[in-house]
């Protein structure tokens, strides 16, 4: 059994506990008692249990879909947390997003690479099949997937531009520190995801049966892909 499917590997192992431990505050918690109104929008990795949620981690509203703030809110000073999944695997995003960048990774990640940088090589780590040995098929597939990756941070781009322009429009901006933070910090996910899949299904089963990779569905809602190693050094 791999271990990251036995339990007893992590068990009372610091930081493998499937939830932000209580032993640290979160920043939402001690920004709330400082007065703040805090607001969480996104997905939650740190707990999938009712004591582990964003509720109970100092966050007053939580997701998208909620109304904003009340005129009593409007009183406070806000702390907003805007987290992305993208682009984060699983790759996808609107067409309307990847199809600009169609094409553009068909020569391979080597391409994206200047003359004089040298790609970080992690010992031990090595990509047995070169760009250029591998199928049409292949290069088609892995090309499309960074269409999508780019499709995805395109569309967060626009997404964080609507925020720029709503604090620009109520007065907001010029008072509003906007820190940018990228992936990846804590995250449980796949520790939370164990009972739920089972001991005896593994990811990769979870994908091959229920979800679509075929060329032409990769990047669509029905999909569960990530850009793979051949493109790591290119972003390195």
């Amino acid at each position: 059994m791999p271990r990251y499917k036995d339990p007893s590997f992590f068990k009372y192992k610091p930081g493998y506990e499937r939830y932000l431990k209580f032993r640290v505050a979160a920043l939402a918690e001690i920004l709330k008692a400082g007065g703040y109104h805090t607001i969480l929008s996104g997905k939650w990795h740190l707990g999938m249990k009712k004591e582990h949620s964003p509720h109970a981690r100092g966050f007053e509203k939580v997701f998208a879909f909620l109304k904003g703030r009340t005129e009593k809110d409007k009183e406070k000073p806000f702390f907003a947390y805007l987290s992305y999944l993208a682009p984060h695997w699983p790759l996808q995003a609107p067409k309307e997003n990847w199809q600009k960048y169609t094409g553009q990774y068909d020569d391979g990640p080597d391409i994206e690479i200047p003359e004089d940088v040298v790609p970080a090589q992690p010992e031990g780590w090595n990509i047995d099949t070169k760009w250029e040995d591998l199928t049409d098929q292949e290069r088609a597939e892995s090309a499309r997937k960074m269409e999508v990756y780019s499709g995805m941070v395109d569309a967060m781009d626009e997404g964080i531009g609507q925020v720029i322009d709503h604090l620009e429009s109520t007065g907001e901006l010029d008072n509003t520190f906007v820190l940018f933070m990228s992936d990846n910090g804590a995250e449980g996910v796949m520790l939370e995801a164990l009972p739920v899949m089972g001991t005896k299904s593994s990811m990769a089963d979870v994908i091959n049966t229920f979800y679509d990779n075929s060329l032409d569905n990769i990047g669509s809602k029905s999909s569960f892909t990530w850009y793979g190693p051949h493109w790591v050094s290119a972003a390195t």
